[in-house]
């Protein structure tokens, strides 16, 4: 399938409704597909939550932000976060599985460098599960490095610290 008629664009208003749901699916997925042993509803409950508080936060407030890639009017894909002192943090992001594979991931993370070097971010960063290894992989072949390991952090779930420097800056000089 082509990757040609992927739309990738920022969320407005009124796909706010599409990317929740959206949102709600993914995060069951990549729970119920990549995190080892059992995670607590409390945690399902917690991701899904922030997440869908970001998407309104990147509606009206200038910090965040939300991409979301669509095909035939469908969102297959999104990337949402911040941007803070000149750090751009990807919150998360997701690919519908059936999807996989063909660029969109690339796609959001093209969108997603673009913007943080728009709004003069020197680095980005953001936490994965340590257990979904193709998104690591992605993130690896992005030129993002891993930074520390959080053995059972939040619910006892393992995440990677990653990050990226946009453009190198001159310390100054003690």
């Amino acid at each position: 399938m082509s990757s040609s008629s992927i739309v990738i664009k920022e969320l407005e208003k009124k796909d706010r409704e599409r990317a929740a749901k959206f949102v709600r699916r993914m995060m069951r997925w990549t729970m119920k597909t990549y995190v080892k042993g059992d995670h607590s509803r409390e945690s399902l409950n917690h991701h899904i939550s922030t997440a869908i508080r970001t998407l309104d936060l990147a509606i009206k407030d200038p910090s965040h932000y939300c991409i979301i890639a669509v095909k035939d009017g469908e969102i297959i894909g999104i990337a949402l976060g911040q941007v803070l002192g000149g750090v751009g943090r990807i919150d998360w992001m997701a690919v519908a599985p059936e999807r996989h594979r063909q660029g969109v991931g690339k796609k959001l993370m093209t969108a997603v460098e673009r913007q943080m070097h728009r709004r003069g971010c020197h680095k980005m960063t953001l936490y994965a599960f340590n257990s979904y290894i193709p998104a690591l992989g992605l993130y690896l072949k992005w030129g993002m490095v891993q930074e520390a390991i959080l053995k059972e952090h939040l619910w006892g779930d393992d995440y990677v610290m990653m990050s990226k420097w946009l453009e190198k800056r001159k310390r100054p000089e003690a």
